[in-house]
């Protein structure tokens, strides 16, 4: 994470102290526009970026903003796991390209008995009803961004790249 974002988490929830209402006032902040205050995110599915990148761009598809809701939750000390929505994947040509897309959340458990989860595409949460999430590993996560980034390398030609970023993925 880039050293700004514990500053910019802190500064978002230092007047919230329960946890629900920490999370949403990070989660505003980061949607919140610049002008207001905030960082003025926008959620864009065209490159799978680094928390870093994110940052920078300040643009992210579901896998990169739920990495940086985590790195920001986790510099405020709130627990955060990643989550797969599982009834929200699907299949989807892009192009030449038939892709397996899933969807990534966040999951924090509040004990002793509520999990609150942070879902960047409210409107496939609302096409889908009964909302199932499952945890999911750092290491499969990360082994998602991998192939996330294999995909984006291969459809710009970048066969050598993508190649190299599909064997990061399977390592």
């Amino acid at each position: 994470a880039p050293p700004e974002l514990p500053a910019f988490a802190r500064r978002a929830t230092i007047t919230q102290s329960p946890t629900k209402a920490k999370l949403q006032h990070l989660l505003d902040a980061i949607f919140r526009p610049e002008t207001e205050g905030g960082l003025g995110m926008v959620y864009d599915n065209s490159h799978t970026r680094t928390v870093s990148e994110v940052w920078r761009d300040r643009k992210a598809n579901c896998l990169s903003l739920t990495a940086f809701y985590i790195a920001a939750c986790e510099s405020v000390g709130i627990r955060a796991q990643y989550a797969e929505a599982l009834n929200t994947n699907r299949w989807r040509r892009v192009g030449s390209v038939i892709r397996f897309e899933r969807h990534l959340v966040a999951l924090v458990p509040i004990p002793p008995v509520e999990d609150v989860v942070a879902d960047f595409l409210p409107q496939l949460r609302k096409r889908v009803g009964v909302y199932r999430v499952q945890i999911q590993p750092r290491e499969r996560v990360k082994a998602l961004f991998f192939a996330n980034r294999a995909v984006e390398l291969m459809e710009e030609g970048v066969s050598d790249e993508a190649l190299a970023k599909a064997e990061a993925s399977v390592r």
